[in-house]
């Protein structure tokens, strides 16, 4: 969830609003996900890019949410599909200690009747989609040093900031290892791995067809539209527009 964030967010640019992020736990056959707010955390990519502490933030401004998105995880266990259908999602604003004090100032102002009042707010956004999100085949035989730096990308492709010199330094693992981890298990460089994860990403957003390109851009860690459509292009052979087009 982005939010505004004071002294940060600027209005046009995505990047800058406070990303609050969440891990969700998926079961086979889950009917409900309940997810509380107050348990989200500031996404430490966004964090170090500004050079800020979460301690410094202050709490959620919930009031100023710029946009909601999930991210697929890229999980390195392919034998079974990986789809996931998110059917509906509900915001619930808690007012019960409203609802109290409310109660016992109007029992305090009007003796001896009794009032009820019972509000609920609720805030609908149906998503009947359904994709299949099939990331690069890995090899399962993985130490943890190889989990550890697969289970990375896959985590945080959506950085714009991330390079294979700043992924070193936060693993404490040389480059050479990093770079010939990733060669052996998905037979590409890194960068080329990297890409392959953000395009993969981005295709399934295009053919969702709820935001256009420049979001989409940005949501999967391209520093810029043209970034963006230059890399798609070359793997793909058209532009993200024309791959867009093309599906509907």
């Amino acid at each position: 969830l982005a939010t505004y964030q004071n002294g940060v967010t600027k209005e046009n640019e995505l990047l800058t609003f406070r990303h609050n992020v969440m891990e969700i736990p998926i079961q086979e056959n889950i009917t409900v996900c309940r997810l509380p707010l107050n348990q989200v955390q500031v996404a430490q990519w966004w964090l170090e890019k500004f050079k800020l502490r979460s301690t410094e933030l202050g709490p959620v401004d919930w009031k100023k949410t710029s946009s909601l998105s999930f991210v697929a995880k890229i999980r390195l266990d392919n034998t079974k599909p990986q789809l996931l259908k998110i059917y509906k999602v509900v915001f619930i604003k808690n007012l019960t200690f409203f609802y109290f004090s409310s109660l016992i100032l109007l029992l305090l102002s009007y003796t001896g009747i009794g009032i009820y009042f019972k509000i609920a707010k609720r805030k609908n956004n149906n998503i009947p989609k359904e994709l299949d999100f099939v990331p690069p085949k890995i090899n399962h035989n993985l130490g943890e040093e190889e989990k550890t730096i697969l289970n990375y990308l896959g985590e945080n492709y959506a950085n714009p900031d991330l390079t294979l010199g700043k992924m070193s330094d936060i693993l404490r693992c040389p480059e050479k290892t990093i770079s010939g981890i990733v060669r052996n298990h998905t037979s590409m460089s890194f960068k080329e791995y990297l890409n392959n994860i953000r395009l993969t990403e981005a295709k399934r957003l295009l053919l969702l067809g709820d935001k256009n390109v420049s979001e989409i851009a940005y949501d999967v860690g391209f520093s810029s539209p043209n970034h963006f459509n230059r890399t798609f292009r070359i793997q793909e052979g058209c532009t993200p527009t024309e791959f867009k087009e093309r599906k509907f």
